[in-house]
């Protein structure tokens, strides 16, 4: 049963915990279609590997209370008022696609923050130009729309927004909430947050790996690369079986990197775990992060094309 943390006068955040409640935590950033629910997959890696998943829906998702940030780093306050709520004395970060803006702002938290971070297919700094050049020109066209628009084009575009990103990940819709469909103008404070400064200094981040699917194409592995290109303290690694829907198998190899990474800093203690991808299995990543050349921009939008009729009609 999900519950409600207050953090601020007002403001409660809703949670949900998954796994043993003795297990070593491990807060969770949803995706775009995300609340506290998660995924029956996370779920089974979580119990293998013998973690406690903290799902948190952000503010304006779920039943958690809308926030007025200026920056998405804002967020940090919030958060360690969740540790503080929560007792996390040690705690590691998981973020899947739009969670990751939020995950990479708590990596810099100074007291409190998660002693390790792990990224799975997350959204890049869109406010770079650098990044944004890497998607085709209609979501391109949705993103200006999102930073500088008329509120009329914003109404109009965000529905068919979400609505593209519902049938792209049809798959997610059993277990996401459903009220977004129907409201997704609760997030788009959110939307408008991802697509400015976000308040995190990309040049310090620290003890945080990024996996990303290779053929990827709502966040498309390019734009990753080019983020991670400027940010010393994030490892890349490219998951040649992945797109958009993650399987069991890549969960697990998120939460195993959890997991060595906190062997390393002496938080894990050992308990029977599944084995970690053999080094020959691991190779094509490995291989190719090695390569020195970049991905071209993606040229198949997710988006459709009836979205630049709707910014031209209503600008």
């Amino acid at each position: 049963m999900s519950r409600q943390i207050k953090v601020t006068e007002g403001r409660t955040i809703e949670i949900e915990q998954y796994g043993e409640m003795d297990a070593y935590p491990v807060v969770f950033f949803h995706d775009l279609l995300g609340g506290v629910q998660i995924c029956p997959d996370l779920e089974a890696a979580a119990v293998q590997y013998g973690f406690k998943i903290i799902a948190i829906a952000r503010p304006g998702y779920g039943s958690s209370t809308p926030a007025e940030y200026k920056y998405i780093s804002d967020w940090n306050a919030d958060m360690m008022a969740l540790v503080k709520a929560l007792s996390l004395e040690n705690y590691a970060v998981l973020a899947h696609g739009t969670g990751a803006p939020f995950a990479l702002s708590c990596s810099q938290m100074m007291t409190h923050g998660p002693a390790r971070t792990v990224v799975l297919n997350g959204i890049p700094a869109l406010y770079l130009n650098e990044v944004r050049q890497h998607y085709g020109m209609v979501r391109r066209q949705g993103m200006n729309a999102l930073r500088t628009g008329f509120s009329a084009v914003k109404k109009a575009l965000l529905p068919k927004m979400v609505q593209q990103f519902i049938e792209t990940h049809h798959q997610r819709t059993t277990y996401y909430d459903s009220f977004l469909a129907s409201d997704p103008q609760r997030i788009l404070p959110e939307l408008e947050l991802q697509q400015s400064y976000w308040g995190v200094d990309l040049l310090s981040l620290k003890a945080v790996k990024w996996y990303h699917g290779q053929n990827a194409t709502w966040s498309p592995l390019s734009a990753a690369e080019e983020m991670i290109s400027v940010s010393r303290g994030v490892m890349l690694s490219r998951i040649c079986d992945l797109a958009e829907e993650p399987t069991i198998s890549h969960w697990e190899q998120c939460l195993g990197e959890l997991c060595d990474g906190l062997k390393a800093v002496g938080l894990w203690i050992e308990k029977e775990v599944p084995p970690t991808p053999t080094e020959q299995e691991a190779t094509p990543a490995t291989e190719e992060e090695s390569s020195s050349g970049k991905r071209s921009a993606v040229n198949d939008d997710v988006l459709t094309e009836d979205i630049t009729d709707i910014i031209n009609r209503l600008a």
